[in-house]
């Protein structure tokens, strides 16, 4: 991720170099990226909160298809970082996602002392 044109977006680049960067999330904003793990896809928030996939095709260079919106996603605070964030993580093969999302932010906690003791009444 970089914010170099103004607004956070996602790059893939060679390493250690980063020689032949190519701008994945295309003009709409990107956050919290992810590849598949056979690296046949990337994955990124979008600006408007979508989960996005790119698909990739890796021969003598690296081709990015167009991003595919998936579906919305929760975002996180950005907290002192300044950028809002996902936490979540794909399968190996793509298709599933497991998802970390608080519905409800409570303010207060319940403790209950003893409760053995009261299952038994």
């Amino acid at each position: 991720m970089s914010d170099e044109s103004g607004q956070y977006e996602v790059y893939v680049a060679h390493f250690p170099d980063s020689k032949d960067k190519q701008q994945v999330s295309r003009g709409a904003g990107g956050s919290s990226p992810r590849w598949r793990k056979d690296g046949k896809e990337i994955f990124f928030v979008d600006g408007s909160g979508n989960l996005n996939a790119v698909p990739v095709i890796i021969g003598k260079s690296l081709e990015l298809g167009d991003p595919n919106v998936l579906f919305p996603i929760s975002l996180r605070d950005p907290g002192a970082s300044g950028i809002p964030y996902a936490d979540y993580d794909v399968s190996q093969d793509g298709q599933r996602f497991i998802i970390a999302a608080a519905k409800d932010n409570p303010r207060s906690i319940n403790i209950i002392l003893n409760w053995p003791a009261a299952l038994g009444r």
